[in-house]
């Protein structure tokens, strides 16, 4: 069974250049999560208002790299919901720093699993 957020839109602190950290960066999120079995109840499932709350905690920290926030943000859903088997994060950065550039943006897809 998967559970997932999607098309969260939040502003982070992550990115390679300080100036891009200082302004913000717009991320949209998806994230899916695999639990061993159908749960019969809250407690057998998954939080999603924690789950919400560690993607906002975790886009206001600085980070270089969405690759580290991906890593970062999984490890800690892990952590706090023991039900969950596996996890999977797509990030999307909508908007580049390139002159000129014509595109969706950049990418980071991440699973980890117990």
């Amino acid at each position: 069974m998967h559970i997932g957020l999607e098309g969260i839109t939040l502003e982070a602190k992550t990115a390679y250049f300080e100036w891009e950290r200082k302004l913000g960066v717009q991320l949209i999120i998806d994230l899916r999560i695999t639990l061993s079995n159908i749960p019969n109840s809250l407690s057998d499932s998954i939080d999603y208002v924690n789950v919400h709350h560690i993607l906002k905690e975790e886009s206001k920290k600085e980070y270089h790299l969405l690759e580290e926030l991906s890593k970062v943000i999984i490890q800690r859903i892990l952590e706090v919901n023991p039900k969950a088997k596996s996890a999977y994060i797509k990030i999307r950065k909508p908007f580049l720093p390139i002159a000129y550039y014509q595109g969706n943006g950049s990418v980071i897809e991440y699973s980890e699993s117990r």
